[in-house]
């Protein structure tokens, strides 16, 4: 079983300035441990929770040959989304069975847990690591006593995946991981020219798949240039204006769209300004 969605990791090229703009501007409080060099996976992280939510991972490529400095030389952004599962050994098992690529890679000396890493040739193009929910609670890591601040976010919503067939990701998610749709009838996105399925995971943000067919609004380029994978991510505000006024000072590139039949009125901030991934802001219902 899958509890929720922990973080989505984003490849930075500089992580202090890149902690510029999701500390200053987006007003997140970072981690307690501060940014630390994770050695065995050779990147420098910072975490940014996002309220009672999942969590932003800034990762910095600090050493050379690692599977996430090639993937940043490539032009990805936003590199993988971490999920929370009740058995590690178990979730693995399930994926081989179902003829998914899998590596489960031992604890460390930095990182003390087992951690499950599913090729992205396996899963539509997306990074997906795997945590073990009951070797978190093994650390003893106390739990806050109330959620941190959010900044402009109320809630960390969404987790958006590109991909090249919407079925393809279905059998995936819901066959392999034993997600359960929303809905198995997609929801057309006329004026993005795509089409999408959402999956929730647990109490914590959910998954949007969505295939994108024709030319047009802001998730075209990002499929053209750099192919199927994990895109965007989704925040809600309490008011979109608000969020407009107090980030349009701030030297970012920001696109609005207006409300339609199927999709919320919404603001993007272009990932050059995220230093890495797309956002979808939206307002709070």
């Amino acid at each position: 079983m899958i509890h929720r969605i922990n973080h989505a990791g984003l490849l930075v090229p500089d992580i202090e300035r890149a902690a510029e703009v999701w500390g200053g501007v987006f007003g997140l409080e970072r981690w307690a441990l501060g940014i630390w060099h994770a050695v065995e996976e050779g990147v420098r992280t910072l975490m940014f929770p996002v309220g009672d939510g999942a969590s932003v991972e800034l990762l910095d490529t600090a050493d050379p040959g690692t599977p996430f400095k090639q993937a940043f030389d490539a032009g990805r952004g936003l590199y993988h989304m971490s999920l929370l599962v009740a058995d590690l050994d178990e979730t693995v098992r399930r994926l081989r069975a179902a003829e998914s690529w899998v590596q489960v890679r031992p604890a460390g000396e930095v990182l003390v847990l087992r951690r499950g890493w599913v090729d992205p040739a396996s899963a539509c193009g997306a990074h997906i690591e795997l945590i073990d929910e009951r070797e978190i609670l093994a650390m003893g890591l106390p739990a806050p006593e109330s959620p941190p601040p959010a900044g402009i976010f109320e809630r960390f919503s969404h987790v958006g995946h590109l991909v090249a067939d919407l079925d393809a990701a279905l059998r995936f998610y819901r066959d392999a991981l034993g997600l359960e749709p929303e809905s198995e009838t997609p929801v057309s996105w006329t004026e993005e020219g795509a089409r999408s399925l959402c999956f929730r995971v647990g109490d914590g943000p959910a998954l949007e798949v969505v295939e994108v067919s024709e030319e047009r609004g802001p998730l075209w380029p990002h499929l053209e240039r750099h192919g199927p994978g994990l895109a965007y991510l989704g925040m809600e505000v309490a008011d979109l204006d608000r969020a407009v006024e107090t980030l349009s000072p701030r030297d970012l590139w920001l696109q609005q769209r207006p409300r339609s039949e199927t999709l919320p009125r919404r603001v993007w901030v272009h990932a050059r300004s995220t230093h890495g991934a797309l956002l979808r802001l939206t307002e709070r219902a």
